[in-house]
């Protein structure tokens, strides 16, 4: 377990966030001083560092547990969902399917064998 600084100042740290976050949407909101609530600090370099307060420190780097990243790569792969993706339309074999007719062998209606337009006009004796 964290000492109780440290669960203090990342409390300060997400209350910060929350605060950030209902910012959203309103322009003339004052954004929150995440410096000053004393959660993060700055350093001389200019780049800034979680303070997660007077209790928690590391002497000695070695002394750390460490993951390899292939193991954490592992891990997340074993856990990942999957993309769900749109499946191509696949056509069963029990389907049936349509002959294809060469070009060659269509006709036109007109090409086959018809009657003259006169034979409609005139009237059959009776």
């Amino acid at each position: 377990m964290p000492p109780e600084s440290a669960l203090r100042q990342l409390g300060k740290l997400v209350q910060c966030q929350i605060d950030y976050l209902l910012t959203t949407f309103n322009h003339e909101a004052n954004l929150p001083n995440f410096v000053g609530s004393g959660c993060l600090n700055l350093r001389q370099d200019g780049t800034t560092i979680f303070n997660l307060g007077p209790e928690c420190h590391i002497s000695n780097k070695k002394d750390l547990l460490t993951v390899p990243e292939e193991v954490i790569g592992k891990k997340l792969k074993e856990y990942a969902m999957p993309l769900k993706r749109k499946a191509g339309k696949r056509i069963s074999e029990d389907t049936p399917q349509k002959e294809k007719v060469a070009r060659d062998n269509l006709k036109c209606r007109h090409q086959g064998k018809s009657k003259p337009a006169e034979s409609f006009l005139i009237p059959k004796p009776l």
